[in-house]
């Protein structure tokens, strides 16, 4: 979906992020942290290209994009009270867009309070942050809150292997950092961070504990079992001895029911993940990713198919006398594997079930002869038993938009064209978003359904990113009357926010899918 975002727009949006100054924690040392759920997230300790973020934007739109400061705001104090100049160790201890401004090569020493500066240029004088990365120069180091720790580029990592903690590395300042999200084995020697930025995306780390950040955890020579927080972490062997929230995880291949793990989070929200990176689970059933397989409860036994296993979306991906099986509840937003249809179904006195087609069966065999997945046991009688199907709009200024309503199996409506795209910004901090659809027909004026959400404006501009938010709502109206004929409310998920570049016009942001039902 593509936003019509005026330059006021990139104004509103950090002027935002300066007015939150106000909003400091009294603890000085406490951490602002603005939990970011998203696998599709960009890794922000990975600054190893950061020229991805200016080469192709002019210093103009740099500026324009990136105001920190307000015309209403004393530069000598700010609004929280905090002096610019004050001392401080780290940047907990400045307010909101400020950083502890110290000497170069001084990474661990006092320094002094400062606003982060948005007017860096392309300038390529490139430097080593305080965080072990390099930066195209000391401006946008300090832009993300760090200091310079060397002049030129970081030097290159070496390979290692060991236990994740030192692995070889003959360098005091380095650790064995493992390749991708795993405890130990090979890697290669990293600068161990002595700052970190102050963004706040938690992850799991091999010592089980939850910190702010990838570089939190790299401070502490960690390496990194999984994005978002950890679980329990309670010994278990099977899952019934965890949560009904976790899961009992086990390292990759072991299948034995014995072997012991530990009691870890189970992903919530794996639709948010796009990457295809299909996992054979111990259950003898394909995932799509390890997202999918924790979701689930799957130890993951190996990488790639399963045998003989066949990924599908959706039936018609399957051949003849076979149907497209999703775990329960993945219905539309995920990966499935066909399977047989059985040809009929054992008696038994298993709990009815609701399949993804809304449709309440007797038991998840009913479901499979039918050709469908099992969205949750019991029948669909819940206010969640309805929702919208499918959304395609790319481009809202264009009418190519595609909506189907799934009232109940046999209350279904469709709306093909999308003709009104509105943005209201709320003060500045979000913005509502209001889209159109007309059904199809030759008919004026046409039945016609209104999809409304608050998006809420960032501190920062990602360059992708996934978001959920709650409090959307879509109505669909009668044409000719305008009477309301239904209501659904819920989330809405939206994917890659891409903001100005030089000479467009336009933002794009392309919501990717939505979770409602009806009121």
């Amino acid at each position: 979906m593509r936003l019509v975002f005026i330059w006021v727009f990139a104004v509103l949006l950090f002027a935002a992020c300066d007015n939150t100054t106000a909003n400091k924690s009294d603890a000085d040392t406490a951490v602002d942290q603005t939990v970011v759920t998203d696998e599709d997230q960009t890794d922000p300790t990975d600054q190893s290209d950061p020229t991805d973020q200016t080469d192709d934007v002019s210093t103009d739109d740099i500026v324009t994009d990136n105001p920190v400061t307000d015309d209403t705001v004393d530069e000598n104090e700010r609004p929280d009270g905090d002096t610019i100049g004050a001392t401080c160790a780290t940047i907990e201890e400045c307010s909101v867009g400020m950083f502890c401004k110290k000497a170069d090569g001084d990474c661990t020493g006092t320094g002094v309070c400062d606003i982060k500066p948005d007017d860096c240029t392309s300038d390529k004088v490139y430097v080593c942050g305080c965080d072990g990365q390099t930066y195209t120069n000391a401006c946008w180091a300090n832009n993300s809150g760090l200091n310079v720790l060397a002049a030129d580029v970081c030097p290159t990592p070496t390979a290692c292997s060991g236990d994740g903690i030192n692995g070889g590395c003959a360098d005091p300042a380095t650790y064995c950092r493992p390749t991708g999200n795993v405890c130990g084995g090979d890697g290669f020697c990293e600068i161990i961070p002595l700052e970190c930025p102050d963004w706040d995306y938690p992850v799991c780390a091999c010592d089980d504990k939850t910190y702010p950040s990838r570089c939190h955890a790299e401070m502490q020579k960690q390496g990194i079992l999984h994005d978002k927080e950890c679980g329990s972490m309670s010994p278990c062997s099977t899952n019934d001895q965890c949560s009904a929230t976790e899961f009992c995880a086990k390292p990759l291949g072991t299948c034995d029911t014995t072997a012991m793990g530990k009691c870890d989070n189970r992903p919530t929200d794996c639709e948010m993940t796009r990457a295809v990176a299909p996992q054979c689970g111990c259950d003898d059933y394909t995932y799509s990713n390890q997202c999918w397989a924790a979701a689930a409860g799957a130890v993951i036994a190996h990488d790639g198919e399963c045998d003989g296993d066949v990924m599908c979306w959706s039936k018609d991906d399957c051949g003849e006398n076979e149907f497209c099986e999703k775990k329960t509840g993945v219905c539309d937003m995920g990966f499935g594997v066909c399977r047989p249809v059985p040809p009929d179904c054992p008696d038994g006195e298993e709990p009815d079930v609701c399949g993804c087609d809304l449709r309440t069966y007797t038991d998840a065999c009913q479901a499979d002869m039918a050709g469908a997945s099992v969205k949750h046991e019991g029948p669909c009688t819940g206010p969640d038993d309805s929702q919208v199907r499918y959304f395609y709009a790319d481009n809202a200024e264009t009418p190519d938009g595609y909506l189907r309503i799934v009232v109940s199996p046999t209350d279904i409506r469709e709306f093909w064209t999308t003709d009104t795209f509105i943005e209201q910004f709320n003060g500045e901090s979000s913005v509502t978003i209001t889209v159109t659809f007309y059904a199809p027909g030759d008919f004026v004026p046409p039945d016609y359904a209104v999809l409304q959400y608050t998006l809420s404006l960032p501190a920062t501009l990602p360059m992708g990113v996934g978001f959920g938010y709650e409090g959307a709502y879509l109505k669909w109206y009668d044409g000719n009357s305008g009477v309301e004929m239904g209501e659904m409310a819920g989330t809405v998920i939206t994917y890659e926010y891409v903001r100005l570049d030089a000479g467009n016009e336009v933002s794009t942001l392309i919501v990717s899918g939505l979770n409602l039902s009806v009121e």
